[in-house]
């Protein structure tokens, strides 16, 4: 009950109530301390996740519980192809879009401020987002799938618990703004259903880090044309 109420309620009620120092503090990233950020933020996604698994340490459920199963299901398998052609599509997507003329102009109307400024400027930085991207694969899946679904699963039933999860995982990121969390809320119904469908984690971990990794490249092509810029404006 106790990392229920961290999951569902501690997490988002900060991300709220705190949501402005929150994009204040992302606004004030720059080159030296984004790297820093990505691996801290990496560390404490990772805790989190670590509190998903607590019903397995205490002897309350088995890791094939919370979706730490070993591969062998066709299902699985199945899973695996539908990520790897979701990453693909993906990948398409964002070069496609990065490559449009009209894309600077298109993405300053999606992408707000404090996003653009905690995500990568170069290849270098882009190393140190892997860190995050693979912490937010691994802890909030097994926070927000793994775990909250076997916790709702006997009250409100799998889809109930489904939907629940990805609630949760939509307002802990209420920081965003609404439009984002709206994005936030429907991607996680998308990774519950891979998780209901298989049974294992390990697909939807995947999928979760390589979202995050192409919504990397994708900011740090704009952001690559916007220090461009200003560098041709303040030379």
């Amino acid at each position: 009950m106790i990392v229920f109420v961290i999951a569902a309620v501690v997490v988002p009620l900060t991300a709220f109530v705190e949501r402005r120092r929150v994009r204040d503090t992302l606004s004030a990233l720059d080159a030296r301390t984004r790297p820093p950020f990505y691996r801290h933020q990496a560390i404490l996604l990772l805790a989190l996740g670590g509190l998903g698994l607590v019903p397995v340490f205490l002897g309350h459920a088995r890791p094939e519980d919370l979706g730490y199963t070993a591969p062998g299901s066709a299902r699985f398998y199945i899973a695996c192809g539908i990520v790897a052609a979701v990453w693909l599509a993906l990948r398409r997507a964002v070069d496609r879009f990065s490559a449009s003329p009209g894309f600077p102009r298109a993405f300053v109307r999606i992408a707000p401020p404090h996003l653009r400024a905690m995500t990568p400027h170069n290849r270098s930085e882009q190393k140190a987002w892997a860190n995050l991207c693979l912490g937010a694969g691994l802890g909030e899946e097994t926070l927000y799938r793994g775990f909250i679904i076997w916790f709702l699963t006997p009250i409100v039933g799998v889809f109930g618990a489904l939907a629940g999860g990805a609630a949760f995982f939509a307002m802990a990121h209420g920081y965003q703004g609404a439009r984002f969390a709206a994005i936030v809320f429907l991607a996680g119904l998308a990774f519950g259903g891979l998780y209901v469908f298989t049974g294992s984690l390990l697909p939807v971990i995947a999928l979760h880090a390589l979202y995050d990794w192409e919504m990397g490249r994708l900011y740090l092509a704009y952001n690559r044309r916007g220090d461009a810029a200003e560098a041709q404006e303040n030379p």
